[in-house]
């Protein structure tokens, strides 16, 4: 959303990438690790085709924060910020509000954006996020009796 209405600059785009993306990657681990039972013919395709994109640019995203320095403490220091904010995010606004960070950890995650701004496709230009075309009937009618506020916060026409 910030991306595309947000008006935010790439570099803008890359440094919330990497402040989420500590909290992005093990929330897909969770998700594979509970995986229900009884949508298991599914498993690969929402695992690879769907989360697989996002997760694989936030250990890129992960990679640039220890290039840059950034310590296992300052990881969870960066989830913590990501998750504060997705708790209080204002679905109407498109460019969710993160915390400050403390000084040297903010340098360090500029540092990082930089890189990862310069040497990864931006996020609205990175075709391989394109997944509207991957079809998972029976994950989206799970979610939609089980989960319904998923549909709230944009997870999905099907939802």
């Amino acid at each position: 959303m910030a991306d595309a209405f947000g008006e935010l600059a790439s570099g803008d785009v890359a440094e919330l990438e990497l402040v989420a993306a500590g909290a992005l990657t093990e929330s897909v681990a969770a998700i594979d690790a509970n995986w229900p039972g009884e949508l298991a013919e599914e498993r690969a395709t929402v695992r690879e085709a769907l989360l697989g994109p996002f997760a694989r640019r936030a250990t890129k995203a992960i990679a640039a924060l220890r290039v840059a320095g950034v310590t296992d403490d300052e990881l969870a220091t960066l989830r913590t910020t990501w998750l504060a904010a997705l708790a209080a995010r204002n679905p109407g606004e498109p460019v969710i509000t993160v915390a400050l960070l403390p000084p040297e950890l903010a340098a360090k995650v500029a540092a990082a954006a930089a890189a990862f701004d310069g040497g990864v496709t931006p996020f609205a230009a990175d075709p391989s996020l394109i997944v509207d075309a991957v079809r998972t009937p029976l994950t989206d009618a799970y979610l939609s009796t089980r989960c319904p506020e998923l549909a709230n916060s944009g997870v999905g026409d099907a939802v």
